[in-house]
């Protein structure tokens, strides 16, 4: 990788690290998991779109993405006013429930995508449960950091963790991770794996060596945890 492209990475990676979560809410740090027996692979899913959805009505702006996740319940990408006044302003996950009776906001992810213009959604459902596990990827010129949600049956999103690097895709170009991703349930909860190694800054802030990387939710303890680098 050239010395321009060695200063590029370290500049985009600063800026996920940046916008992605305190290192005490996501923990990355903390010890490697203990290993999970493997129950099944989950299945990546394609949530239609939620016709005729219009955050206006709900007092949200910029709307970029609107799914329908489950019966009754919207997940969509937008920016709230009111929470843009705060300490994490930007584009967020909000999850509407609608019935006959409306439309109301359940669920606001306390973390926004800074500024970020762009924002993709990526649905898991795990094996034999009504659970899923919800992607969020932020970009402007190049990816800004991943968000990573639980979405328990008959439920509301949990904002678990982040994916705090990037994968290089054919061109050694920064790629959102959730590209390489699969997720598989296990009998504490599930598994992120990636069929690409993550790039990460080392403690000089200089962009590290590719390593395979793991990430783990115990739905029980609601801790999450990484291993491999």
């Amino acid at each position: 990788m050239s010395p321009h492209s060695m200063n590029r990475l370290a500049s985009l990676l600063g800026v996920i690290i940046a916008t992605s979560l305190s290192a005490e809410d996501a923990r990355p740090d903390a010890p490697p998991a203990p290993a999970r027996p493997i129950t099944a692979p989950a299945a990546r899913l394609a949530p239609a779109d939620a016709v005729g959805f219009d955050g206006s009505r709900l007092g949200l702006t910029d709307c970029r993405v609107a799914r329908q996740a489950v019966q009754g319940l919207i997940l969509a990408i937008c920016r709230d006013p009111e929470m843009d006044r705060g300490k994490n302003p930007g584009l967020r996950l909000i999850a509407v429930h609608h019935d006959p009776n409306g439309e109301h906001i359940r669920f606001r992810s306390p973390f926004g995508g800074g500024d970020a213009y762009t924002a993709n959604l990526t649905v898991f459902a795990l094996p034999r449960s009504g659970s899923q596990v919800i992607l969020v990827d932020f970009a402007a010129e190049f990816h800004y950091g991943t968000q990573v949600f639980f979405l328990r049956e008959h439920g509301l999103p949990r904002l678990v963790g982040n994916i705090d690097g990037v994968a290089l895709d054919d061109d050694d170009d920064a790629a959102a991770p959730s590209r390489y991703v699969s997720v598989l349930g296990t009998s504490a909860g599930f598994q992120l794996r990636f069929s690409r190694p993550l790039i990460r800054l080392d403690r000089n802030g200089l962009p590290g060596r590719a390593r395979p990387t793991t990430y783990h939710y115990d739905i029980g303890t609601e801790r999450w945890t990484q291993s491999g680098n």
